[in-house]
């Protein structure tokens, strides 16, 4: 995860990551933030070079990085995900346990079916034996 990106951007930081791992999930390149090619020291300096040489792009990476890291990545937002996750969770278990609950119905169903059919094959007689007397 990203966390030391998302702590630059909460700081108010213009943040240059190497894209890799969580970091380059976390930064959108020219956006909120660049991203240098994994293992390129030179790609690295370049995206640091840019970023203080041009500081309206400082500015704007640094305002769109805070914004991200305050609203999609607060503990709020962030608890408030994991909760919908859990609640998405439960309700397929949920569902999950209905649909069993009707296909071990339906075998209940249908294996008593079955007796009553036997039932109707068997004759019965006045006396309530199945056994013909005459």
């Amino acid at each position: 995860f990203g966390i030391v990106a998302l702590e630059a951007m909460a700081a108010k930081t213009p943040v240059v990551v190497s894209d890799t791992g969580g970091l380059g999930e976390i930064v959108e390149h020219g956006v909120d933030g660049l991203k240098s090619y994994t293992g390129s020291a030179d790609s690295l300096a370049e995206n640091i070079i840019t970023v203080l040489a041009d500081q309206a792009l400082a500015e704007t990476l640094r305002v769109r990085g805070y914004d991200k890291a305050k609203n999609k990545y607060s503990w709020f937002t962030v608890a408030g995900e994991t909760l919908a996750v859990y609640k998405s969770v439960i309700q397929l278990s949920r569902r999950a346990d209905r649909e069993a609950n009707v296909t071990t119905a339906s075998a209940q169903a249908s294996a008593l079916l079955q007796k009553m059919k036997n039932l109707v094959r068997t004759p019965v007689y006045a006396d309530g034996s199945s056994e013909r007397r005459d």
